[in-house]
């Protein structure tokens, strides 16, 4: 039992520098360009206000995690994102990885990701309809128990290759993204995360950028979220809740939106029964 419990340590701190060794090689590679980047900007001139944009969405997304093995699993993420509430689409994420269990409360996940961008005016000749773009991501998700709360710290990264929907700009820009979420699940009917469980659902995510094109906008987003959920059975949870973005685009632009999330999250293990 000692020998499993420090072989499991050991591959922690393993995928633990593999991940600190990872962001330290993404960073490296943007600094050269972050540095031409700040001196090329020295007669930039700030304008006299900063500018917000102001817009309201709908998020719709299945979330799944499936156990194959005792220690190794499929994970897949199916977002579907609409902008001027539901009016207009927006953005459609295909994100997979493969889990792999250090112990139930500590979980690591490699992976790749398909993103269509639908363009803000598709009706111009000048504009793409959509674009992909594509990724690589890790993460690392730590969960613990404290006086009947339920609590995650994920760390994810992302490396992205990205382009506009202008026609005219068809090429792609490399870009590192570094999020960490603190997410806590409270209960409020039944046992949390059990069958017919009702529980509070709360959580704040920060994303910090790098890349060719990032200039003085490195903090990019920030998401705060609160909503309901309600366990449908042990596998299948439903989510519901308002989140509000709050990003910048560039030196003296910002992103600011309301946001309603419906989620499902299925769940199976064919091993064992934690999820």
């Amino acid at each position: 039992m000692f020998s499993l419990v420090k072989s499991d340590i050991y591959s922690a701190l393993l995928w633990g520098r593999i991940l600190l060794i990872s962001c330290m090689i993404c960073s490296s590679l943007t600094a050269s360009t972050s540095a031409q980047a700040i001196t090329a900007q020295t007669d930039f001139i700030a304008p006299q206000k900063h500018f917000v944009d102001y817009d309201s969405g709908a998020w719709l997304g299945l979330y799944t995690t499936y156990w194959l093995s005792k220690k190794w699993g499929y994970y897949g993420e199916y977002p579907l994102r609409r902008a001027d509430f539901i009016n207009r689409m927006s953005k459609l994420y295909l994100r997979f990885g493969v889990n792999y269990k250090v112990y139930t409360e500590f979980k690591l996940t490699l992976g790749v990701v398909n993103r269509y961008t639908w363009s803000d005016s598709p009706e111009l000749s000048t504009e793409e309809t959509f674009v992909p773009e594509y990724r690589f991501w890790e993460q690392a998700l730590f969960s613990v128990k404290y006086f009947g709360l339920k609590i995650y710290h994920q760390i994810r990264t992302e490396q992205r290759w990205k382009r506009s929907t202008k026609i005219s700009d068809p090429r792609y820009y490399y870009y590192n993204r570094f999020r960490y979420k603190l997410l806590i699940y409270a209960p409020l009917i039944g046992s949390l995360l059990e069958k017919n469980s009702l529980f509070l659902s709360v959580y704040n995510e920060i994303f910090m950028q790098a890349g060719e094109k990032v200039e003085y906008n490195y903090f990019e987003d920030n998401r705060a979220y609160i909503g309901l959920g309600y366990a449908l059975s042990k596998s299948i949870h439903l989510h519901m809740g308002y989140m509000k973005s709050f990003g910048q685009l560039d030196a003296f632009k910002f992103r600011n939106n309301d946001i309603f999330r419906l989620s499902v999250y299925h769940k199976l293990s064919f091993f064992n029964d934690t999820y």
